[in-house]
């Protein structure tokens, strides 16, 4: 079709007998001219000849249909560049790409030639001519150049500026050269549409209106299929999406494979450069935030995959999705669920050995999860299976599943046993418990070691190819390492990544005293290390969801606690009083952040609204004081303040020389920014070295795991699930 934007679309066999077909059309209302080689003593296929010239004429018939209609309207044409249509001239240059040796391809020079002339007011040919020109190793072309007789008086269109289309031919592309039409012209040409003769070249920009089909790769595992109807607006929507149906609790990058670099694999940055089918990488990264920053401004990218990953787990799904069993007996489960399907009544009857496989398949899956799963994590498990296969659903059974749910807890202690045997540390810890055959050991349900507030990697084994000894090695250097003056940073990083199941044997199974700890790890109690392990422990950025779920309810927690009354009001007016930022003389705002002391005040009135004893965890210390005082702080926070401070009976002081750690009677951490943080830190080395929360600020401790981080238990004591109410209305 050739339309105010002409849409010329050519479709061409290639010769048989040689490499290159160049066509030459000069003057398309008067004549063709048609050049190819060929081989010794064989003409050119006179019906691929016959098929070209059908097709200039069908556009010189088209173009002749069109400028009358453009003048049935009363378009106004163009008079600056005056054409007739018998004097349009048009010059193609075909060259087919072909895998032809090229010295052999220039070598081939034909001798014959044809003359073929097309008749303006026919359709017949009158003469016939054909040169043989061969070009090898070249990329099929088409060049327009629209020419101009000046001597014509007439006003008509201008039909020189078109834009040719050229299909695919034996899976080879045609580059396509030609002078674009202004937008102006573009944009007039573009309104005067309306017939269905008509129509117009689609813009790349249509591709962002169409859905996307794309290949995951999240791990070499793991690689699915996800179809989105809309494509997202920009990479973060798009991120989102993939959080959504991936079921993805990491910060990642994203990488797609570039078509412009031989499906290269490159960052994904703009939404306009990702194809509408294409494969996708999917590149975890964990942000930790640098200790010389504020806590919520510079991100530092550290790679989450450490020497322990073969060992680690992941976080308990959102929804657990059922895994593919052998192929007899998902067979057997899809025939089963086609006919439940049918009836709705059908149940199918399990034989011994497939409900053994299934047990011992499901069994796997949850171990990549946690080894000591909760009653409410087999219910959801077992309602997982039928849901996914109606034909196992339990007749006699109120739920559906109780069987299934009885079947698999019997079916994960036996699995563990197994990975006892075979020397598996998070299951090993608790070995040895009291039994038939070992009537004196410690009763097995006494002092279990497991996750209990959430731990993704409790107690993993070590990695491949290290032992006890090749880490306590790495170790002593981490110790030399961190007594020198300046510390590489990069090297201490590395190795405890790779000393982490070391490490964590010796706190959760031999319970080593935080004394000891320190003494045998004390890289562990910098700011740094002690987020890096929580991030290991948990698969969670402490420090950045610490302060970004604080900061987000901080409006909220305030309006809650001003609307207290009777002594607990009172108190909690009193700790308001303070946060409000101290002026100096000029009327500046002191050093203390607004933030700061916002945050300062929110964590001293939790305690006092859920009722904990923040008395013997908060601490003040005057420099000049006997710090004999420490012995009796088991867990807490130590504000050193200076002898000339003029609020030294506050609750809130903002003019701290330091604030310190205090674990069992010593002093762990110091030099740290300010009370917040502190707070973050010490929550953290609660994971770090497996401590319990202290007895006078446990609600506060769990409101920061449970609410704060969404780790644990969803089931909430009743203040806490109160207060999240609150928070949440």
């Amino acid at each position: 079709m050739i339309t105010p934007v002409f849409f010329l679309s050519l479709v061409f066999s290639k010769c048989c007998f040689c490499p290159l077909l160049c066509l030459n059309v000069d003057g398309m209302t008067s004549h063709a001219n048609v050049m190819c080689c060929k081989s010794v003593g064989t003409d050119l296929s006179m019906l691929d000849i016959d098929n070209f010239i059908t097709k200039i004429n069908q556009l010189k018939k088209e173009v002749a249909v069109l400028e009358a209609k453009l003048r049935a309207r009363g378009d106004e044409l163009n008079s600056e560049k005056p054409r007739h249509t018998e004097d349009t001239e048009f010059s193609l240059t075909l060259l087919c790409y072909t895998d032809t040796n090229p010295t052999d391809a220039q070598n081939n020079v034909c001798d014959s030639n044809h003359s073929l002339n097309l008749d303006e007011s026919t359709d017949q040919t009158s003469t016939e001519s054909l040169d043989s020109v061969c070009y090898t190793g070249e990329l099929m072309e088409i060049k327009t150049e629209p020419k101009v007789k000046e001597e014509q008086n007439d006003e008509y269109e201008n039909l020189g500026d078109f834009v040719p289309a050229v299909k695919q031919m034996n899976g080879r592309n045609l580059g396509i050269k030609t002078e674009p039409t202004s937008d102006k012209e573009q944009i007039e040409e573009n309104h005067n549409g309306g017939d269905d003769d008509i129509y117009l070249i689609p813009s790349a920009s249509n591709n962002m209106d169409q859905g996307l089909i794309l290949r995951v790769i999240i791990n070499d595992g793991d690689i699915r299929k996800i179809t989105l109807q809309e494509r997202p607006a920009s990479v973060e929507a798009f991120m989102s999406s993939l959080v959504e149906k991936l079921q993805l609790r990491y910060d990642f990058t994203l990488q797609f494979e570039d078509p412009d670099f031989n499906n290269a694999l490159c960052n994904l940055t703009d939404m306009g450069d990702l194809p509408n089918k294409t494969t996708l990488k999917i590149i975890p990264r964990i942000l930790l935030v640098g200790s010389n920053t504020s806590p919520c401004t510079t991100d530092i990218e550290m790679s989450s995959s450490g020497s322990f990953e073969s060992s680690s787990k992941n976080q308990w799904p959102k929804f657990f999705e059922i895994p593919d069993f052998s192929f007899d007996v998902n067979h057997r489960l899809r025939q089963g669920d086609l006919l439940y399907t049918r009836n709705g009544t059908y149940h199918l009857t399990v034989s011994k050995d497939m409900k053994h496989e299934i047990l011992h398949k499901l069994a796997e899956c949850i171990y990549s999860f946690k080894a000591y799963p909760t009653d409410k994590d087999f219910a959801e498990v077992a309602k997982a299976l039928i849901n996914k296969h109606p034909c196992l659903r339990e007749k006699g059974s109120c739920t559906g599943y109780y069987g299934w749910k009885n079947s698999l807890k019997f079916k994960m202690g036996n699995y563990r046993s197994k990975l006892r045997k075979a020397g598996c540390l998070d299951v090993m810890v608790n070995g040895g418990r009291k039994s038939k055959f070992a009537p004196e050991g410690q009763p097995s349900k006494l002092n279990i070691k497991k996750p209990r507030r959430d731990e993704t990697n409790y107690l993993p084994n070590f990695p491949l190819g290290k032992d006890e000894i090749s880490l306590e090695r790495d170790r002593e250097l981490i110790s030399e390492e961190i007594r020198k003056r300046t510390p590489n940073t990069t090297i201490v990083s590395q190795k405890m990544d790779q000393t982490f199941p070391l490490r964590r044997k010796e706190i959760v199974e031999m319970e080593l005293p935080v004394k000891t700890t320190l003494k045998r790890w004390p890289a562990l109690f910098t700011e740094h290390e002690v987020f890096v392990e929580f991030t290991r422990i948990t698969c969670k950025n402490l420090q950045t969801e610490f302060f970004g779920e604080l900061d987000r309810h901080i409006p909220s927690l305030i309006k809650i606690f001003k609307s207290k009354n009777g002594t607990i009001g009172r108190t909690l007016s009193e700790i308001l009083e303070q946060h409000e930022p101290s002026r100096n003389v000029n009327g500046t705002l002191c050093k203390e952040s607004l933030v700061t002391l916002q945050r300062t005040a929110v964590l001293r009135c939790i305690p006092v609204l859920l009722g904990d004893n923040p008395s013997e965890f908060f601490k003040h210390f005057v420099a000049s004081d006997d710090n004999s005082f420490l012995e009796h702080i088991p867990f807490g926070i130590l504000t050193v303040i200076s002898e000339e401070s003029p609020h030294s009976s506050l609750l809130i002081h903002t003019d701290s020389v330091s604030t310190a750690i205090v674990i069992e009677g010593d002093i762990v951490m110091d030099q740290i920014k300010d009370m917040p943080l502190a707070v973050c830190l010490l929550f953290g080395l609660s994971y770090a070295l497996n401590l319990d929360y202290p007895k006078g600020m446990k609600n506060t401790f769990y409101f920061i795991q449970q609410v704060l981080l969404d780790l644990g238990a969803k089931i909430l004591k009743p203040k806490l699930q109160t207060l999240k109410n609150q928070l949440f209305s």
